[in-house]
């Protein structure tokens, strides 16, 4: 544990450091002591208590952290003495538009801000900065957001069918299904949020699902609705049937290519989920060479430069790309791998999954599990693949036969 650490939390008050007791301390544990008898911390914490606040405090100040571009105003509230030291935007504006940030100073120094002295007048600052927000300001970026997108118009009545992407792919994916669909279908792709500059991956897969869901009621849909979600886009697939029954709307039939089971959310860091993107990327036929020993050792964004670059040499990705298109992939795949869901119900509709030639024996037990009665049916391709001619005629073929 860092000495300086240790030492930084004695400053909590604000007062001078007690240089002659802290000549005394040789270990945490003195400090532990000379905190609980300053007053600085509470009497009850133990000294494991204390021992892991302060590890946490560390933990904290070695955190790295990347501000991601949001779509709305940011309101920086800092201490008057922080800004006479700092620069007028304490370096927010090196991460963040200058013009979406405003600055109100507020009493106090950094640690006093908060306290009895202060803590009313950071209030109404901290009130006065909400009500002076009003919501067509930063909902205006939501809103421009379109994600129905036409990929075959097919006839007037004729059956709808209604495609979700994995997580960080596009509708674009759905091409070559798309080509194996009868002419008299009418088939559409939801295009995720966050792909596109500007705007944000959804929060969850309920708002994602309520966001398809109200654009869907702008769409001429006449004849019968069929959904497909592929991997992340299952779980978008099953919500939004479950909401469109409840909205009167029957669905024909709910497929789900090689989706997880719903689980709650789990962590994983950039790098965890950088190779699992590359994985992915692979199983389109690329070998990139990227191991997680030689990314590990780059900063983020030298790592999605790295691996932009060896998308393009291998044709994967097209050289009129840009390294900005990869970087919303990897926010928006980042974004869904950390999601969880818990359905709050089941739709009417028995869905059927189909999974890939090699996916593991807990990916069909976990929806048994859910859905014992759910129509099983394994592929020949990997997760990818299954997606792509020739193997997307088992897909074409079993929507058909709904």
């Amino acid at each position: 544990m860092s000495r300086a650490i240790i030492q930084d939390v004695l400053t909590l008050r604000g007062e001078p450091l007690p240089t002659a007791a802290l000549a005394e301390c040789r270990d945490w544990q003195a400090y532990h002591a000379l905190a609980c008898g300053l007053g600085i911390i509470p009497a009850d914490w133990s000294e494991e208590y204390y021992r892991n606040w302060l590890q946490h405090r560390q933990d904290l100040l070695n955190a790295e952290y990347r501000p991601q571009p949001l779509p709305i105003q940011v309101d920086l509230l800092a201490a008057r003495e922080s800004l006479a030291l700092e620069q007028p935007y304490l370096n927010w504006n090196h991460v963040l538009p200058q013009d979406s940030i405003r600055v109100t100073p507020v009493p106090g120094d950094h640690m006093s801000l908060f306290s009895a002295a202060h803590i009313e007048t950071v209030g109404e600052q901290i009130s006065g900065a909400i009500q002076a927000r009003t919501l067509a300001e930063p909902m205006a970026a939501w809103h421009a957001h379109a994600p129905v997108m036409t990929l075959q118009t097919g006839r007037q009545a004729g059956p709808v069918l209604i495609c979700i992407p994995g997580a960080g792919d596009n509708v674009m994916s759905f091409m070559a299904l798309t080509a194996a669909m009868p002419d008299n279908w009418q088939v559409l792709g939801l295009q995720p949020r966050g792909l596109l500059e500007g705007t944000a991956p959804y929060s969850s897969v309920e708002a994602a699902a309520q966001s398809y869901l109200d654009a869907l009621k702008s769409e001429s849909l006449n004849g019968p609705i069929h959904l497909l979600g592929h991997s992340f886009g299952g779980w978008g697939a099953l919500e939004l049937a479950r909401r469109l029954e409840q909205d009167g709307t029957p669905v024909a039939s709910l497929t789900l290519v090689d989706s997880r089971a719903p689980h709650p959310a789990t962590e994983h860091s950039d790098i965890q989920v950088l190779m699992r993107l590359i994985q992915l990327f692979e199983m389109q036929g690329a070998t990139l060479a990227l191991t997680e020993p030689d990314m590990a050792a780059l900063t983020q964004s030298q790592r999605l430069m790295c691996l932009h670059q060896r998308l393009i040499e291998c044709g994967v990705m097209p050289t009129g790309s840009r390294a900005q298109d990869l970087t919303a992939i990897f926010r928006v795949f980042a974004a869904n791998l950390r999601t969880g869901y818990q359905p709050e119900s089941l739709p009417d509709i028995t869905p059927s999954l189909v999974l890939a030639e090699d996916a593991q024996t807990d990916r069909m037990t976990g929806w048994q599990a859910l859905i014992p009665a759910i129509q099983l049916q394994r592929g020949s391709a990997n997760h990818v693949q299954l997606l792509k001619a020739p193997h997307v005629s088992l897909l074409a073929d079993m929507v058909q036969r709904k």
